[in-house]
Parts: C-alpha cells; sequence; structure tokens
C-alpha cells in the first residue's frame, strides 16, 4: 500500500500542524517568558536578520542633512 501525496493532503497536513502549534500556544505548556532567553541557534538566526535587515533599509535611507554652525 503506498500513499500519494496529493495537493489535499498536504495542505490538510500543514494546516493541521499550524492548528497543533496554536493549540501548543494557547494551552501554555510551553515556557514563552521573555526573560528565559532564547536557544544559541535562534539568538544567532535573530541578530544575523536583523544585521541584514538594518543593512538593507541603511543602503535605501538618505542620510539627513547635518545641522550647520548656525543650528548650534
Amino acid at each position: 500500500m503506498t500513499i500519494r501525496i496529493t495537493w489535499k493532503r498536504a495542505l490538510a497536513t500543514l494546516l493541521g500542524l499550524a492548528l497543533l502549534g496554536m493549540g501548543l500556544a494557547w494551552s501554555g505548556v510551553i515556557n514563552l517568558a521573555a526573560s528565559s532567553g532564547h536557544w544559541a541557534i535562534t539568538d544567532w538566526f535573530l541578530h544575523w536578520a536583523m544585521r541584514n535587515s538594518v543593512r538593507t533599509h541603511a543602503a535605501f535611507t538618505a542620510p539627513r542633512t547635518p545641522p550647520t554652525q548656525a543650528g548650534w
């Protein structure tokens, strides 16, 4: 017996996983306290994404004009 992967089954599986994740978040079983910190890989990823975001947004923003001597 072989199980065929169809679009319906793939979408049903993704929906089931999303519902399971929402159920876990709603239940409070997983500790999501901000004071507990992140795993090392999560911390690395978040800082990596932040640095890339800042670099990209900085490249597309013009610097503000510096204040003149009269403005000091």
